[in-house]
């Protein structure tokens, strides 16, 4: 059966994992970081507030990233690369890659685009309380005016709906407007909840 083991196999070998490791060298306003090991979603946790605290480095005009003795990297490993180049960039500094495998490299450059996007809704937060209000207001004048021409929308079909059921082009009943709008209601609210 599935769960006896079938002597015939090959036993199972544990994973060598090697773990992820961050060397620097600060050189006057210069910043080498050098990564190596596995950098993959189970190992990452381990560097996770190192690369924090690389992050709140101050003077820093340059900064280096050597990518050649990594072993492994997957999504996880990329974006907390990604999230310490790009938090460096908004603070002024020039950030490099160098080395790596192509892979590597090729997972760094899609999770980049991500993690900007991601610095940059998190920098948009530490706008003043004013701009933030005013950015509210703004959000919610539109969600209003959608609001308004989907009303609009509906009493405009109600009204035609109710003429063309009862053959008149001019003169509408209230109660078939209510009819048509209750009718287009419960139609809304079988196809969406």
């Amino acid at each position: 059966m599935l769960n006896e083991a079938n002597p015939e196999a090959s036993p199972v070998q544990p994973a060598v994992t090697s773990q992820p490791a961050v060397l620097t060298r600060r050189d006057g306003g210069a910043l080498a970081i050098a990564l190596s090991g596995e950098w993959t979603t189970r190992t990452i946790g381990r560097v996770d507030a190192t690369m924090r605290a690389l992050e709140s480095e101050a003077g820093v005009a340059s900064v280096a990233f050597d990518l050649a003795d990594i072993s492994a990297m997957d999504t996880a490993g990329a974006w907390i690369v990604q999230r310490l180049a790009v938090h460096a960039r908004i603070a002024g500094a020039r950030v490099t890659l160098a080395g790596g495998s192509d892979s590597t490299r090729t997972l760094l450059g899609a999770v980049a685009a991500m993690a900007e996007k991601g610095e940059a809704a998190a920098h948009a937060e530490r706008r003043s309380p004013l701009v933030r209000i005013v950015a509210g207001l703004g959000r919610l004048t539109y969600r209003t005016r959608d609001q308004f021409f989907i009303a609009m929308h509906i009493l405009g079909a109600a009204i035609r709906g109710a003429q063309m059921k009862t053959g008149r082009q001019r003169a509408v009943s209230p109660a078939a407007i209510i009819t048509q709008i209750e009718r287009m209601e419960s139609a809304r609210c079988r196809s969406s909840c």
